[in-house]
């Protein structure tokens, strides 16, 4: 049975029915969207008439084509859609029924720096200018205290505290819909921020912590894509061109070197706000791990100079 409405109308409902936050319900959107364009612009299919063998035809087409994390968004809005559109009766049958999603992977596909390559960055980066002191607090905000994008963006200079317990930092965390998680921001962070706040002189405490600097933007948020590019623009500088190594390996490099260093598990858990004990593993596996293949990498070294010698 399909819907006498049409497409653009089932997503118009579907999406005001989600309760989810907004980046989400742009995703999904997306997602959405992305099989649209290819069910009728490069397919031609009749936009209404959606079938799982079509849906499995998309899913393999762009198996080849993109990453398997932007296969299970794509995915996940098809589920949430037709989903939707069964339980309303617009559509059915759903026509994911019986669609798996790639399996996530159980380590992370981006690394973490490592030590040399962390102290490279922060010793490369020009704090001559404001945005140099900018882009220098930012970088010392996730490489310590392992802040995500959307949570750096997010940051209000209001939201640095400075009181008898110590100086803390308010995060308006991803998937949270208000500042819920404080974290303890050492003086040296404090210091940066402050040093940066002196240079840029004008500011209310609803202003964002890290503004714009561009003319078309100045003192607007960040994008999400300007803090991403940015940060790796300044690991390229310093030297860091690994292409598993990303804006976000900051937020691994903080759980590794910090687990390390001797850090306990769960006060790594609680710094990185994960809601499981078993996402933080992943960072001890991955020690593991590296730990294990310079162990081999030594017997291999060792069975040949003794078949040599």
């Amino acid at each position: 049975m399909q819907s006498t409405a049409s497409i653009n109308e089932l997503q118009n409902l579907w999406l005001r029915s989600l309760d989810v936050s907004v980046s989400t319900k742009q995703a999904y959107e997306a997602g959405l969207r992305t099989y649209r364009i290819w069910h009728v612009a490069f397919k031609n299919y009749s936009e209404m008439k959606f079938t799982s063998e079509r849906i499995l035809e998309f899913k393999q087409e762009k198996i080849d084509k993109v990453s398997p994390n932007s296969i299970r968004i794509y995915l996940a809005s098809l589920k949430s859609f037709f989903s939707w559109a069964e339980k309303e009766r617009h559509i059915m049958p759903n026509p994911m029924a019986g669609i798996r999603s790639p399996r996530p992977p159980k380590e992370y596909t981006k690394i973490p720096l490592t030590k040399d390559e962390a102290e490279k960055l922060l010793s490369s980066i020009d704090r001559n200018s404001i945005s140099g002191k900018r882009n220098f607090a930012i970088v010392n905000l996730m490489l310590y205290l392992g802040l995500r994008r959307i949570e750096i963006i997010r940051l209000d200079v209001c939201d640095i505290v400075s009181g008898i317990n110590g100086n803390e930092i308010r995060i308006f965390g991803k998937g949270c819909t208000s500042k819920d998680k404080t974290l303890p921001l050492p003086g040296f962070i404090f210091d940066i921020i402050e040093d940066y706040l002196l240079k840029r002189e004008r500011y209310c405490p609803t202003d964002p912590l890290f503004p714009s600097t561009a003319y078309r933007n100045n003192n607007g948020r960040l994008s999400d894509r300007f803090v991403s590019g940015k940060v790796k623009e300044l690991m390229r500088h310093a030297g860091v061109n690994d292409p598993r190594i990303s804006c976000h390996s900051l937020r691994h490099t903080a759980a590794v070197l910090l687990i390390k260093s001797g850090c306990p598990h769960i006060q790594v858990q609680t710094l990185l706000r994960h809601t499981s004990a078993e996402v933080t593993r992943i960072y001890t596996r991955y020690i593991e791990r590296q730990q294990l293949m310079e162990e081999t990498g030594k017997y291999i070294e060792k069975l040949h100079n003794s078949m040599i010698s």
